[in-house]
């Protein structure tokens, strides 16, 4: 579980080292470590700030202690990490810089050439019997399609004849 470690002092937060974190996970936390003026506060709300298709958007996480977890972030650059408490003590936010995942972003799916049901029934049928259900129905495909021939032996007449 990576931990990053926020500092508040004098209302200012910061984050130790060069932490990013990787967009689409759930089991980062942050560790603050607050001086005095925080004592008195035994339970605390720790604002997280980021952008989202172009909006400013927020997740507050209460906590009691010290230690907090990141909400899952998505399609954040950055996001700005801060903690209020009590008659409203409240920090600067720590700015960490956020990678994007692999399922961020609006990519469209293609759609898959056949289901995956009917791939796993061909692969079962295919440790039964040791055939290739795909290349025997390629073979019938093909053979309709070119006269009887092989894909090869009619692909060869076709580059005879162009030429």
């Amino acid at each position: 579980m990576p931990e990053l470690t926020v500092t508040v002092r004098d209302k200012h937060a910061k984050a130790a080292g060069t932490p990013v974190i990787v967009c689409g996970n759930s089991d980062y936390t942050v560790r603050f470590s607050f001086d005095s003026e925080w004592a008195d506060c035994p339970t605390k709300t720790a604002r997280f700030v980021y952008h989202m298709g172009g909006a400013v958007r927020y997740t507050d996480v209460l906590f009691a202690g010290d230690s907090v977890s990141v909400p899952v972030l998505r399609d954040a650059d950055e996001v700005e990490i801060g903690v209020y408490a009590g008659s409203l003590s409240t920090s600067t936010p720590a700015r960490i810089p956020c990678a994007r995942c692999i399922t961020d972003g609006e990519a469209v799916r293609d759609p898959p050439v056949t289901d995956i049901y009917n791939q796993l029934t061909e692969r079962l049928a295919e440790l039964q019997t040791g055939r290739s259900v795909r290349r025997e129905r390629l073979r019938t495909w093909g053979s309709a399609f070119t006269g009887g021939m092989t894909w090869a032996e009619a692909a060869m007449y076709k580059w005879r004849d162009a030429g």
